[in-house]
């Protein structure tokens, strides 16, 4: 039974090729986009659970209170750690975890790094692969881990353990140290990324810290618990270090600690403030594929559904008979739902291979994203891969076959009972097709339109001919601004400590008792100048007058309406340096608001402040747009001649907002594919529906030409119903785009633009021409035909 089943299953897909065709292309994408969709989820939930310890590790956290708003940090202070392990029972591991920046030489080789600093237990729960060496003498304080990577880099195919190696943070005091062991790259889903591992007690030395002070911070701690220990009870004991927290940092008062899973440390890493570790996928590279590969699959189980039920008219004879013979309804529809489970397995096939290219692709755009196809170590995504299957040959397979089971042979053999795609539910679907298409088109052109935004959305800045060179201190700074300030095609030279898109401070504001939460931006002589700040009132700095490095600030325009001044000029802010020290700053000037972040963030209340050359960390050069290679090259071959010990680290402005641009460019060419494949997934289904519904009306539509009907009458007779459900459609999708295109945008971006009509007129016009051109080849097709062929029945 289940051979003759398979056979006329085979017969069935081979005799109506148009209809197998439009549906292996249908499914087949829809399910590699669904697989590509839960490869990529996967890899985002599975952050950091390839440690071995991964459910016993927890990280200690911290929150404030600011304006009645919890904040979270992922600071403790210094000595917390220690004290937490041989205070409170279950505790078996831990490290504090911080990060720096310096310089690390091996003979000629000279690179700047990030060091990554932890304590002796790190290694006793942290699963980082040693592929060379050891970690077990790393408690000696006097050797470095490096990774593969790093050691090709400065070594090259030599061994790496054992060599010397010199750590400089400053690019002053130097460091000596031993390789003693090598590891693998971490995984990309890691939340962890260090290059350089170094003993956290060398930290006193090379960060210049007391680490008995209650008032230094650690960026992070990490715990291993003992099995069974309860994470509540932990937590609770947290509370007895909050007074000596309190007490020795009155400015910064903590409101209390608490304890996160590492497993979870990349999704919530988002909304904590100060930590070490990278943040992870964001929820919207997570959720927007899994929402698109959804409609889509939804879209192209319509399209099965509908091709389906017009294409089962063919054997209406083929269902009396078996009935007239005994067959009983359940046989017929376990032999349509087998057909259907059968194509839907060819186009698992199809999706799989489509898969191994799409999903590498997509990966490559991406430069933190590492997916991979491995069905063998890779269970999930087999059973994912099972229930897609069952899913889909269910879903698109169950109505057809109830439906088509259900009529009576003896109706079928009068000529009573039609089929083919004017009942009620064929048509509802086909309008949620349409809708589902459409909404599709709406979202890919709606950011297209918002990457295109972005990259010309004026930042309130220079972000494209500012050249940053990073100095290590005063010295290095006179020397470059001396050096190449006299170039004919270099405009300005500034200095500052603080970087748009890449650091500021944060403090508390005061005026006459209303308090804000301000970003600082710590600027040097020349650099608001050099970066191109608009001043809206008041004067800019100036380093010749002492008082300037005092007390002058300039603020934003949001400062300004938050404190509700008319006039920000000489206004008064107090900032609290001590419990009992405050510093009085006057407001010189007010600039229009920036965006250091690019749409990323949040514009906030912001104050800029004046500080001497001792304090810069980079050297900022504004060149004639058309001269950026030239001054750049000349920069940097200034730089290697006069600083020889130290690496050129010099980039463009617009390089800190390069993951923003990367990304925005990334979802727009994603959407415009996706809605490439929906519009041909469309199409083929229409075409499919048109040619049947044709077929099906030869001998009408030959009668019709022979009184005179015209082309055009042809085609209106065709198409009005699909006018229609288009227009249905895009009613719904008008709604539907609205919502769901917002909802996207508002996930992913803080500021986007507004779309106007132009996203739904565009989908409408698209899937109109689609149908327009689709229908007019048929019709053209028909009326180019004799009708006496038509109506001839020998």
């Amino acid at each position: 039974m289940v051979k003759n089943y398979l056979v006329i299953a085979l017969r069935n897909l081979y005799r109506n090729k148009l209809y197998t065709v439009v549906n292996l292309v249908g499914l087949g994408v829809a399910m590699a986009l669904c697989v590509g969709a839960y490869v990529n989820y996967e890899f985002g939930a599975d952050f950091d659970s390839f440690h071995e310890k991964a459910d016993q590790i927890h990280t200690i956290n911290s929150y404030r209170l600011v304006d009645g708003n919890r904040q979270n940090w992922s600071l403790t202070p210094e000595p917390m750690a220690p004290a937490m392990a041989s205070e409170i029972p279950g505790i078996k591991n831990w490290s504090r975890v911080t990060r720096s920046g310096g310089i690390m030489r091996h003979e000629e080789q000279v690179f700047n790094e990030t060091f990554y600093y932890v304590d002796d237990g790190f290694f006793d729960m942290i699963s980082f692969d040693i592929i060379s060496g050891t970690e077990d003498t790393f408690d000696d304080h006097a050797g470095i881990i490096i990774t593969e990577d790093l050691a090709q880099k400065y070594f090259g195919n030599e061994t790496a353990v054992g060599k010397r190696m010199i750590l400089s943070p400053d690019g002053q005091q130097e460091y000596d140290f031993v390789v003693y062991g090598v590891m693998a790259k971490p995984p990309k889903n890691s939340s962890m990324q260090p290059n350089v591992l170094v003993p956290y007690a060398k930290s006193a030395d090379l960060r210049e810290r007391d680490l008995t002070s209650w008032d230094r911070w650690t960026r992070a701690v990490l715990i291993e618990t003992e099995p069974g220990v309860s994470i509540a009870s932990i937590e609770t004991q947290l509370d007895r270090y909050l007074s000596h927290t309190n007490e020795a940092n009155p400015t910064f008062e903590m409101a209390g600690f608490y304890v996160s899973p590492l497993t979870e440390l990349a999704e919530h890493s988002r909304n904590v403030y100060g930590g070490p570790f990278w943040q992870g996928m964001h929820p919207a590279a997570v959720y927007g594929p899994t929402v698109t590969a959804i409609l889509v699959l939804l879209l192209a189980c319509f399209n099965f559904i509908n091709t389906s039920i017009a294409f089962s008219s063919r054997r209406l004879k083929e269902i009396g008979i078996r009935k007239v013979i005994g067959g009983q309804r359940g046989q017929l529809v376990k032999q349509f739902i087998g057909e259907n489970l059968l194509l839907c397995l060819v186009s698992l096939v199809v999706a799989a291979a489509l898969a191994e290219v799409i999903v590498p692709a997509y990966s490559s755009l991406w430069p933190d994203l590492e997916l991979t196809m491995n069905y063998a170590d890779n269970l999930g995504l087999v059973g994912f891969l099972v229930g897609l299957l069952l899913f889909t040959g269910l879903a698109a397979g169950a109505y057809p076959a109830l439906y088509v089971s259900k009529f009576n042979p003896v109706a079928i053999f009068k000529g009573k009972q039609k089929l083919g795609g004017n009942n009620t539910i064929t048509r509802i679907l086909l309008t949620f097709q349409f809708a589902l298409a459409m909404t599709t088109i709406i979202a890919a052109v709606v950011y297209s339109k918002n990457a295109e935004f972005i990259q010309t959305m004026e930042l309130g800045f220079d972000r494209n001919t500012v050249l940053l060179v990073r100095v290590s201190n005063e010295t290095e700074f006179e020397i470059m601004r001396n050096a190449v300030k006299d170039h004919p095609k270099i405009l300005s030279v500034g200095g500052t400590e603080h970087l748009m898109g890449w650091s500021f401070a944060a403090d508390d504001a005061i005026y006459e008792e209303e308090r804000r939460r301000v970003h600082l931006f710590n600027v040097g002589e020349n650099h608001f100048e050099t970066m191109g700040f608009t001043l809206l009132e008041g004067r800019t700095f100036d380093s010749e007058l002492a008082i300037d490095y005092e007390e002058a600030v300039i603020v934003n325009e949001l400062l300004v309406e938050e404190f509700g001044w008319s006039s920000a000029l000489d206004k008064y802010l107090t900032f609290e340096i001590t419990d009992s020290t405050t510093e009085q700053c006057r407001v010189v000037g007010v600039v229009k608001n920036f965006y250091p972040n690019g749409v990323d963030s949040k514009l906030r209340p912001t104050v800029m402040r004046l500080v001497r050359p001792e304090a810069y960390t980079f050297l900022s050069v504004k060149s004639d747009p058309a001269t950026t290679t030239e001054v750049a090259g000349f920069v940097q071959e200034t730089f290697t001649r006069l600083i020889p010990t130290r690496p050129y680290d010099g980039f463009w402005q617009d390089e800190t907002l390069a993951d923003e641009t990367l990304t925005n460019n990334a979802i727009r060419l994603v959407f415009l594919w996706i809605a490439g494949m929906v519009v041909i997934i469309s199409g083929m289904g229409l075409f499919a529906l048109v040619s049947l519904k044709i077929a099906r009306r030869t001998k009408e539509l030959g009668i019709r030409k022979i009184l005179g009907a015209t082309m055009m009458n042809i085609s209106y007779l065709i198409s009005r119903e699909l006018l229609v459900m288009i227009t249905l459609g895009c009613i719904l999708a008008s709604g539907l785009g609205y919502y769901l295109v917002d909802a996207l945008c508002s996930s992913i971006w803080t500021y986007y633009t507004d779309f106007g009509v132009t996203p739904y007129l565009s989908s409408g016009l698209l899937v109109m021409g689609v149908a327009a051109l689709t229908v007019g080849f048929q019709v053209y097709r028909v009326s180019s035909n004799n009708p006496v062929e038509a109506i001839r029945d020998e």
